[in-house]
C-alpha cells in the first residue's frame, strides 16, 4: 500500500493490517501491537522525516509467512536519512519526571518486534519489522 505523510493514513493502515491478521486468524492481542509498532513508526516518519512541507509517499508492505510464522511490515521512505537502530536507548530507570524527551518509542517497537532492520538504499529509508507468532497467538478460522 501506498500512504501519504500525513497522520490520517493511520486508519488506511490499521485497516489493511487488521484484513491481514484477520485472513490468517492473528489474534487480537498480535494485530494491537503491530498496530502500536505502527503508529509509533509511522508517526516519526511523518513528523520527523520531512522538512520541506510538502507531500511524500511512504510505501508500506505487509506479509504474513504461514510456514515460518511471521509477520512482516515493510516501510520505505523518502525522508532524511534515520536510523532508528542507531537511537540512543532511553533511560528507563531513571524517574520519568526526570527523563529526556524521545526514545522510548523505538524501545517499545524493538521490544514488541522480533527483530528489525534498516537499510538506506539510494534516497529510501528502508525498515523492516517482523514478529514471529506463536501457535497460541493463532487463532483457527472455520
Amino acid at each position: 500500500m501506498v500512504v501519504k505523510n500525513d497522520l490520517s493514513e493511520l486508519d488506511a493502515i490499521y485497516n489493511e493490517l487488521g484484513m491481514l491478521t484477520e485472513k490468517h486468524g492473528i489474534s487480537q492481542e498480535i494485530l494491537s501491537d503491530l498496530c502500536l509498532c505502527m503508529d509509533e513508526v509511522f508517526s516519526n516518519i511523518v513528523k520527523y522525516a520531512y522538512d520541506d512541507g510538502k507531500e511524500h509517499e511512504i510505501e508500506i508492505t505487509f506479509s504474513f509467512d504461514a510456514g515460518e510464522k511471521n509477520m512482516t511490515i515493510m516501510i520505505s521512505d523518502d525522508g532524511k536519512p534515520f536510523n532508528p537502530l542507531e537511537a540512543r536507548s532511553p533511560h528507563i530507570s531513571t524517574d520519568l519526571i526526570d527523563r529526556e524527551i524521545g526514545g522510548l518509542g523505538i524501545f517499545i517497537v524493538s521490544n514488541i518486534m522480533s527483530s528489525i532492520e534498516y537499510s538506506r538504499t539510494g534516497s529510501q529509508n528502508k525498515l523492516k519489522m517482523t514478529k514471529i507468532v506463536d501457535d497460541s497467538e493463532i487463532i483457527q478460522i472455520r
